[in-house]
């Protein structure tokens, strides 16, 4: 790391990079499945990062944007609790080291939060114990003063479904990408890695047909500007020394294809959205590269990474007031 003080700003560069994969953080909105508030977290940390502070977690906090990010995320959590106001802590054994407690320790909803004080007798808060905001008088404009008109969902649906009537991002011949579930059914790109195995920060880029000429020898740091981007989404590896444990994680991760799926068949690119014409259809067009520090990784690098297409049946939802519904467990496509 260098320390410049005339280092320049690049608000204008951060904000492009968010704009490219805005629309697929929006339909992360209606993705029911293994997708969660730490794949945007993760995505987050590296868009904006580049390969700059942001993307080494040993520095992303000298970043401003660090603190406008999670910010949000902890806004994000507060609405999440709110949804899911009977969430339990669920207990596991830490496989690798922290900073405040050794490898194989057993946490929970009660383990301190060193080093996070909560009186002078020197204990620690828990997780239980701030399940809700106002325990330090605080909350979020989008959980104040709701009634049975303006429900959670529908500021969640009004804010961030792609559902909403919102100007597309980047017009194509493939048209605005705005999931409506028509079929009935829900496809993601599934990404598992051992977190052992992931040595740095990588992203995943994800496209849906060819790759343009300008960007097929790229390292994947443009792939977000090629016509048949569809999403991406990253990993983090924030502790070195996790990569000697034998036990490793899985991390998980989605990219959804709904969306663009039902936006080529709208343009007649996709002949029918029924399983055996988007199964085709992805065969022959779903591509990814897994990319680091805007270089592609070689084979021997990326061959920890699980990558396969799930489908499920889903409810649509027909109203701001709801959210898609799934109806059967998730299924390997392919």
């Amino acid at each position: 790391m260098v320390r410049d003080r005339n280092a320049p700003s690049r608000n204008g560069v951060v904000a492009r990079n968010l704009n490219k994969i805005r629309q697929n953080i929006q339909n992360r909105v209606e993705v029911q499945g293994p997708n969660n508030i730490e794949n945007i977290h993760r995505t987050i940390h590296n868009t904006s990062g580049g390969n700059g502070h942001m993307w080494n977690l040993r520095y992303s906090a000298f970043d401003l944007i660090f603190w406008l990010h999670h910010s949000n995320e902890d806004s994000l959590f507060a609405v999440w609790e709110a949804l899911d106001a009977n969430y339990s802590v669920p207990r596991y054994s830490n496989t690798a080291q922290a900073f405040t407690m050794s490898a194989n320790t057993a946490t929970g909803g009660d383990t301190p939060l060193k080093p996070f004080h909560k009186d002078e007798l020197g204990n620690f808060w828990t997780s239980n114990e701030i399940r809700d905001t106002h325990t330090f008088a605080c909350t979020y404009p989008i959980l104040q003063n709701l009634r049975n008109t303006d429900t959670l969902i529908r500021r969640v649906n009004s804010l961030y479904s792609p559902r909403q009537s919102i100007p597309a991002i980047r017009r194509t011949k493939r048209g605005a990408v705005t999931v409506a579930f028509g079929s009935g059914v829900q496809y993601t790109l599934s990404v598992k890695a051992q977190q052992a195995s992931l040595k740095g920060s990588p992203s995943v880029f994800v496209l849906l047909g060819g790759v343009e000429e300008t960007h097929r020898e790229s390292g994947g740091e443009d792939w977000e500007s090629d016509l048949h981007f569809v999403g991406q989404t990253s990993f983090i590896q924030q502790n070195v020394d996790m990569a000697s444990s034998d036990d490793s994680p899985t991390v998980h991760s989605v990219v959804p294809l709904t969306a663009a799926l039902e936006a080529r068949h709208q343009f007649g690119e996709l002949s029918s959205m029924v399983s055996a014409s988007v199964y085709a259809y992805l065969k022959e067009n779903v591509k990814w590269k897994i990319a680091k520090n805007g270089k592609a990784l070689p084979g021997e690098e990326s061959s920890g990474f699980e990558i396969s297409v799930l489908w499920r049946e889903i409810e649509p939802a027909m109203s701001l007031d709801e959210f898609p519904n799934p109806q059967s467990e998730e299924q390997v496509l392919m």
